[in-house]
């Protein structure tokens, strides 16, 4: 159907998505995914902005170094540019009204996760994280593929390059503790330390302290995924 749709002019923003889990054995699970929002397969291999791709790796592992009840995620996201964006701009985007119906971070961009939980109790649960994320934006004269509200235009290049325009660069270190009073409803307390890097001409720090009330009926089967 995919092939077809883009051989009568792609006018519908039609996607695939290719996902994997592999439990290597008891407590090792790593998890990967393909997300392809378009495809030429005669020009596999180069800078066409037509091949949009987007692909994430993880691994999740249980009891690492023998700690008991404790758990470390290491996951990679890219996203290359234009993806989730579409020619026919006004109703085929990849959204819903202003979300993303993928990946946050959204095309030309990429993001390393990591995270290490701790659970002291039936109860208690300490999470330290850190992430880095980085971004190609578009200019007022250069249309990078990093928008997904702007497809390429007439006059844009056939050619993208990842990561291409004003390059953005953010890095975060966090704590989250969270109480689980009954089953499934929590109180968690996060912190949070970001760095960014050229969103202006001098670095800024940004630091955020937030409390969560809330219920959940079951856990997210991955952290971040490309599509919902």
């Amino acid at each position: 159907f995919k092939s077809v749709e883009h051989y009568y002019g792609a006018r519908d923003s039609g996607v695939l998505g290719i996902g994997l889990e592999w439990r290597i054995f008891n407590g090792l699970k790593i998890y990967g995914e393909w997300f392809i929002d378009d495809i030429t397969t005669t020009k596999l291999g180069t800078k066409w902005y037509g091949n949009k791709f987007g692909w994430q790796f993880g691994t999740f592992l249980v009891n690492p170094l023998w700690v008991k009840n404790s758990d470390i995620v290491a996951e990679y996201t890219r996203i290359k540019p234009y993806v989730y964006s579409h020619n026919v701009e006004d109703y085929n985007k990849y959204k819903h009204y202003d979300t993303i119906l993928g990946h946050y971070i959204g095309p030309n961009s990429d993001l390393l996760f990591l995270r290490y939980r701790k659970r002291f109790s039936k109860f208690l649960m300490v999470s330290l994280e850190y992430q880095k994320y980085r971004h190609g934006s578009n200019t007022e004269d250069f249309n990078a593929g990093g928008d997904p509200d702007r497809g390429r235009g007439n006059d844009d290049s056939t050619e993208s390059t990842f990561l291409d325009g004003i390059r953005k660069t953010q890095e975060s270190y966090g704590i989250s503790i969270q109480y689980e009073f009954v089953r499934n409803l929590f109180l968690a307390v996060h912190y949070r330390r970001i760095n960014f890097q050229a969103f202006q001409p001098e670095n800024l720090i940004s630091m955020r302290l937030s409390f969560n009330f809330g219920y959940r009926s079951e856990e997210i089967r991955h952290v971040f995924p490309l599509t919902y």
